[in-house]
């Protein structure tokens, strides 16, 4: 499932990251087998990537796809935007890794 982009047009379909992402694990918590395989993403500019997660101070990101070889798998924790509508809107992060 991809987060709408930020296009002109769309503003009253955009719901914000964090929001949808609990939408979508409330969801999956009400389903059987595979249907609990669906990924969030962002599809952004520097490749596919994924929210794998949420607590009360951060949201974990990873890349899915890269446009850059080193950033695939990359893992990003950023302070939580309850504003943000796109990976954009995040700008506080607290630590990344790449696969080694």
């Amino acid at each position: 499932m991809f987060q709408c982009r930020p296009t002109l047009g769309n503003r009253h379909f955009v719901v914000p990251v964090e929001e949808a992402y609990l939408t979508i694990e409330r969801a999956k918590a009400q389903c059987s087998g595979l249907a609990k395989r669906a990924t969030f993403a962002l599809s952004h500019k520097c490749g596919k990537i994924s929210v794998v997660g949420l607590d009360e101070e951060h949201v974990y990101f990873k890349f899915h796809q890269a446009a850059e070889s080193e950033d695939f798998g990359k893992f990003m924790i950023f302070l939580k935007n309850p504003d943000a509508l796109w990976f954009d809107d995040y700008t506080e992060l607290v630590s990344e890794s790449g696969i080694r």
